[in-house]
C-alpha cells in the first residue's frame, strides 16, 4: 500500500504504510484543563502572599529546581539532565537554527537549555524552558541588562525526563497557552513521540515514522521526527526505550 498523507490546521505530516515502530502512549489533553481547576490552591491565594519575579529571583541557589507560576513557586530536588535528554535538545535545536538560519531577517532567536522566560506579570510566570523560540519582537525589547527574557515564545520546547510528574507537565502546559505560546512540544525520548499542542485545538501526536511542520507558526520549518531521535553520523535508532 502506497504512503497516505493527511493535512493538519496545525501542522501536516505523512503516515507510512507500515506501522510506527513505537508504542504510542496515551495522549495528555493538557489544553482541554482548566489549571483553575487543577490547582484551586492558587486561584483562592490573596495577591498580598502572591511571589514577584523580583522575589523569585533572590531565593537561594540550594540545589533546587523552581519555577514562578502565577505568583506560586513550584520546586523539587535539582535533575540531573541524563544522556538522552540532553541528546534530545541538541537535535531540535540544530533543527530549529537551521530552520532560522533561512529566515529572512530580522528572524528572532532560540534558546536553549532552561531558558528563562518572564510569561507574565501581575501575578507572575517565570519558568525555565527546554527549547524556545523567541521572535525578532520580543528579542527587540531586551536590553543590556535583560539576563531572563521579558516575553512570551512562539514556541516552546519541554523534553520530558523520568523524574517529571504528569501534573508538573500539565500546569507548564497550561500557563504555555494561557499566555498566548503560539506552538507547545513536549517531547518524550522514551516512547520517541511529539504532541503538539495550541490553544483551542486538541493535541496531536507524532510518532518517528511521521513528519511535522511548523505551518503559518513557523513557516518553511519540516523535518522527519526520526531525526530528533537518531543517533548522529551511524542514523542508528535507540535499539530500546533508554532505561529511566
Amino acid at each position: 500500500m502506497g504512503a497516505k498523507s493527511e493535512k493538519r490546521e496545525i501542522v501536516s505530516f505523512c503516515y507510512k504504510s507500515s506501522f510506527a515502530r513505537v508504542f504510542k502512549p496515551p495522549m495528555l489533553r493538557f489544553n482541554e484543563i482548566d489549571p483553575n481547576e487543577r490547582y484551586p490552591l492558587e486561584s483562592s491565594m490573596s495577591t498580598a502572599t502572591l511571589m514577584t519575579t523580583e522575589q523569585f529571583l533572590a531565593l537561594p541557589d540550594d540545589g533546587m529546581e523552581r519555577n514562578l507560576i502565577r505568583g506560586v513557586v513550584r520546586e523539587k530536588p535539582m535533575t540531573r539532565r541524563n544522556r538522552f535528554h540532553t541528546f534530545v535538545v541538541t537535535r531540535v535545536a540544530r533543527i530549529l537554527d537551521q530552520w532560522l538560519d533561512s529566515q529572512p531577517v530580522p528572524c528572532g532567536e532560540v534558546h536553549t537549555g532552561e531558558a528563562g522566560a518572564i510569561l507574565r506579570h501581575e501575578p507572575d510566570s517565570t519558568v525555565g524552558i527546554d527549547i524556545a523560540y523567541f521572535s525578532a519582537e520580543t528579542m527587540a525589547r531586551q536590553n543590556a541588562q535583560t539576563t531572563m527574557i521579558d516575553g512570551v515564545p512562539r514556541l516552546a520546547v519541554e523534553v520530558l525526563s523520568p523524574s517529571d510528574k504528569v501534573e508538573e507537565t500539565t500546569e507548564k502546559v497550561n500557563e504555555y497557552l494561557s499566555v498566548g505560546v503560539d506552538l507547545v512540544w513536549i517531547i518524550d525520548p522514551y516512547f520517541q513521540t511529539i504532541q503538539v499542542h495550541r490553544r483551542g485545538h486538541a493535541p496531536l501526536m507524532f510518532n518517528n515514522e511521521q513528519r511535522m511542520t511548523g505551518a503559518e507558526i513557523l513557516p518553511g520549518l519540516d523535518f522527519a521526527v526520526l531525526d530528533v531521535f537518531q543517533r548522529p553520523k551511524t542514523g542508528r535508532m535507540w535499539p530500546d526505550a533508554p532505561p529511566s
